[in-house]
């Protein structure tokens, strides 16, 4: 049994405490007299049940004790406590989970995630932040602009607004260099820039010479440039950063013409391809050949067979070690090798600007397109020579001469046996001046024709490049039958190549009698011959072999005279053992 004082305390820290009241039946006083307990403004009442002088309880009436024990269960105080209880309970929870929104606008970065934490935006007790909610369904967080967000807890409600703006300039993140590019590149601000961290997708880049409109530049001299870059995001955020970079000429590709290879015929399609770098020098390693998907396949040492006639486009790159790369396309023809030979002829295509293989003669000058005789005769000189020979201090043989073929081993000159019979050797001096030894293979005695050879390794490079051989129609020439036929020759100087004369005249003639030496049917012309012109090629208006000049006689009349085309082709035959290719 506890006494009265410790009941008392267990009130009153049931009370300033919260605790559970203890109700006035389950105290038991002591023996001595009741009394009023006062705590505070609560007043209550007790009473000691009846005892005996001998210490015993009295005999109460069972009537009496029910009464009292209903008395007990229907206390006001006990029900005032609880009452006031209840309402301490609910006035503390009212303000422990009452919040007050933090402001009616949030500002947030675009790009940054959007909290979802109560904390961010109320400010209360923890309790009320772990049953609060904020409603954020309306906004996209990855757009700009003003969004209604809701803020709950329990039976609160506040709107609030998120603005979401981008006030960050985009960080250009530059790419490593050096920098080369080739003139009249277009440079783009990209090729500087290994990406852009910005919220934002809209940046635009520009150099700060142009705008976003116009982002690129061009820059035609070659030398070292600094230039800045600009990024500016859809909010007009602008950041800038410098690049420096370099023009530099690209490679070099030479010997890239459009190529006619003749059916049956095998092409290296690096032959003869070079690249050359002002800055790297040679990067001929770096070719590469860029071919169509139907290209036939490669043989096994590299090369590539046609078979039918077709056209490819291929394209010929070079790179040097800045990566600074030149590209050359060309056209690949493949047909047979008499078709190519009749644009040869014709000129629709020559050796200077296109790669020829498999024809029957690349070095073809072709027919003159000029349609005159002097134009004809000037388009010549690339296959004419000069000859000469000095026999002795006082003595000496010049004649002409003209390139009939260009074979692997070296050049042929048809010129007068009379000229040729003079020396085993001749000074041959070609349109650009060089003087290059000639060797006679022989001469004929039917004819006046006689045949020289010039081996390759005699021959600069440079002038093999140039020269070419007479064009001979014999379709053509079976066909001359009128006397007013343009025709003409022209001789070089023998010292400096130069045209030294120039004659013109008309065709008198295809087989006409002369009766002097032979007595061989010959071609008379009406242009004049002197001496020196022995050799020279008489050519018509379109460039065409006619004749091979070799005398004039006199009398009443001085004419002019050259062995016709029939007995020039027979005797070069008879003397190399070789027969010229003719249309």
């Amino acid at each position: 049994m506890i006494t009265d004082k410790e009941a008392r305390e267990a009130i009153i820290d049931s009370l300033s405490t919260g605790a559970h009241i203890i109700a006035p039946e389950h105290i038991a006083f002591c023996s001595y007299p009741p009394e009023d307990v006062i705590l505070g403004k609560i007043t209550i009442e007790t009473a000691s049940p009846a005892v005996s002088p001998s210490g015993k309880s009295s005999d109460v009436p069972e009537s009496d004790r029910d009464s009292h024990s209903a008395h007990k269960k229907v206390n006001p105080i006990a029900i005032a406590a609880s009452v006031f209880l209840f309402l301490a309970i609910a006035v503390s929870l009212f303000f422990l989970l009452s919040v007050k929104p933090l402001s009616d606008h949030f500002d947030l970065e675009l790009g940054e995630t959007v909290s979802d934490d109560p904390r961010d935006y109320l400010s209360g007790s923890p309790l009320a932040m772990f049953v609060s909610r904020i409603d954020l369904t309306d906004v996209n967080a990855s757009e700009k602009g003003e969004y209604p967000v809701t803020l709950k807890c329990l039976w609160q409600k506040f709107d609030a607004c998120l603005i979401i703006a981008d006030t960050k300039a985009p960080v250009i993140v530059k790419s490593s260099g050096p920098h080369y590019f080739a003139p009249d590149t277009a440079l783009s601000p990209s090729a500087f820039v290994d990406s852009i961290e910005d919220a934002d997708s809209n940046v635009s880049l520009y150099f700060s010479t142009g705008s976003p409109a116009n982002p690129d530049i061009f820059c035609d001299r070659v030398g070292d440039y600094l230039l800045t870059i600009c990024a500016s995001d859809s909010s007009g955020n602008i950041s800038s950063e410098s690049v420096s970079f370099t023009v530099d000429l690209p490679p070099e590709i030479t010997g890239a013409g459009d190529i006619y290879v003749a059916t049956g015929n095998d092409l290296d399609l690096l032959y003869g391809i070079k690249a050359i770098d002002e800055t790297s020098g040679d990067v001929n390693k770096s070719i590469e050949v860029i071919l169509p998907d139907d290209f036939p396949e490669a043989n096994s040492d590299g090369t590539y067979s046609f078979d039918e006639d077709y056209s490819y486009v291929i394209t010929y790159r070079a790179t040097d070690e800045y990566g600074i790369s030149s590209e050359k396309g060309c056209v690949l023809t493949s047909a047979s090798a008499g078709t190519i030979q009749s644009l040869i002829g014709t000129r629709a295509i020559n050796r200077h600007d296109s790669r020829i293989i498999g024809a029957y003669n690349p070095y073809d000058n072709g027919e003159s397109l000029s349609g005159n005789i002097d134009s004809a005769l000037n388009e010549s000189i690339t296959y004419v020579v000069s000859l000469y020979h000095r026999t002795d201090f006082r003595h000496y043989v010049t004649g002409s001469g003209f390139i009939t073929e260009i074979t692997d081993d070296g050049i042929y000159i048809c010129t007068n046996a009379h000229v040729a019979e003079e020396a085993d050797t001749f000074a041959a001096t070609f349109y650009e001046g060089s003087h290059i030894i000639a060797d006679r293979i022989g001469y004929s005695e039917s004819y006046d024709i006689g045949v020289l050879f010039i081996p390759l390794e005699r021959m600069p490079d440079s002038l093999m490049d140039t020269v070419s051989t007479v064009h001979i129609n014999k379709t053509g020439w079976n066909a001359l039958s009128s006397s007013s036929t343009p025709v003409g020759i022209i001789r070089l100087n023998n010292d400096t190549g130069a045209v030294d004369r120039l004659s013109t005249g008309e065709l008198a003639g295809v087989h006409k009698v002369f009766d002097f030496l032979t007595h061989k049917p010959q071609t008379e012309v009406t242009a004049r011959l002197i001496e020196g012109d022995s050799g020279s090629a008489i050519i018509d208006d379109k460039g065409n072999l006619i004749a091979v000049a070799f005398c004039y006689t006199t009398g009443a009349q001085t004419r002019y005279w050259g062995v016709p085309l029939d007995g020039t082709l027979e005797c070069y035959k008879e003397i190399t053992g070789r027969e010229l290719f003719t249309y």
